[in-house]
Parts: C-alpha cells; sequence; structure tokens
C-alpha cells in the first residue's frame, strides 16, 4: 500500500492551486466567489465551491496544452480512499484483469486541473508523464495529492467579441470535476 502513496506528495504545491496568483500575470485570476481563465482567445469564469484537499490514484490523462484549453490537464482519477478499500480486497485491482477492476472503474472520474502558477502548471504535466513512464515500464501507479478549491465552468466567451460559448463549451466538459 506504501507504493500506493508513494509520489502522493507530488503536488503539494498544491496549495497555491487557485489561491494565488503568478506573479508575472500567467494562471488564473481570482475575483471574489469566481476564478478566471484567459486563453490566446477565450476567457472561462468559474465559481468557487469550497476548499479541496484529496489525493488520487491516477489511470489516465492528458496535459492540455492547446493555444485555447482552460485547464492544465484531465486525468481519470480515481480517490485514494476508495483505492484503499478496494486494494484491501483486490491488491492488484489497478490491472485490466483483476475482478476489483470493474469496481475502480465504477469509481474513476474524470478530473480537470488548472494551476495557479506556473510551477502548479509544471507540476500537473510532470505528473501526467510520470503516469505515462510508469504505465509503459509496468511500474508503480501514480498518486497525486492536491490541495485548492474545487470550481464549476459558468461561462466562456470569445475576448475578441464577446460571444458565449458556453453551451457549446460546457456539453464537452459535462460530468467533469475542476480543480
Amino acid at each position: 500500500m506504501a507504493r500506493l502513496l508513494l509520489f502522493a506528495a507530488l503536488f503539494a504545491a498544491g496549495y497555491f492551486l487557485l489561491e494565488h496568483i503568478d506573479s508575472d500575470g500567467q494562471g488564473p485570476r481570482v475575483e471574489g466567489g469566481q476564478v478566471v481563465v484567459e486563453t490566446e482567445q477565450l476567457e472561462a469564469r468559474f465559481s468557487r465551491l469550497g476548499a479541496v484537499s484529496e489525493s488520487f490514484m491516477l489511470f489516465g490523462g492528458s496535459d492540455d496544452r492547446a493555444p485555447n484549453s482552460l485547464t492544465d490537464a484531465t486525468l481519470a482519477t480515481l480517490a485514494i480512499r476508495h483505492a484503499q478499500l478496494i486494494h484491501q480486497t483486490y491488491p492488484d485491482f489497478h490491472k485490466c484483469k483483476s475482478p476489483g477492476a470493474p469496481r475502480a472503474q465504477r469509481l474513476t472520474q474524470t478530473t480537470s486541473f488548472i494551476g495557479a502558477d506556473g510551477d502548479a502548471e509544471r507540476a500537473l504535466v510532470e505528473a501526467v508523464d510520470l503516469h505515462r513512464r510508469r504505465v509503459r515500464a509496468s511500474g508503480d501507479r501514480t498518486c497525486l495529492t492536491v490541495s485548492g478549491e474545487e470550481l464549476a465552468l459558468d461561462s466562456v466567451r470569445v475576448k475578441a467579441d464577446g460571444t458565449d460559448l458556453t453551451g457549446q463549451v460546457g456539453r464537452a466538459y459535462q460530468g467533469r470535476t475542476f480543480y
């Protein structure tokens, strides 16, 4: 079980996730009860739902490096509390052939992360890269600990003319949790 938590501290800098603004102007802006994310062409607004401190086991994902991506990484996550419970009965649950795999799959969520600054963004990209390397090498699972806030997507607009894209973009992010 200790291997499951080996890299849980990988994202300890997550405290800064949505609480601080990077001094060079990069990263989201906190405006009262909202977090504003700007890309090359878009401005997205998220409601702040409350503080979060959570650890996850990763089961896949991608870093979101596209110029108009609203997030820095999107990951398939299983809360550590669920992983620990499944592990008690099925220690190999992370393997597709394990009888515990369907239980883990049902509890896995698609989670999108927004780093508050360059360091947090790089940590997210590193977590994705580490997960990929470990899967290819049949190595340990990668875990991630996040401290910050849960968010809800409120609106997405084109910066140039104010066109509202919330409906279209919202459908693409439906069912996703944001931190």
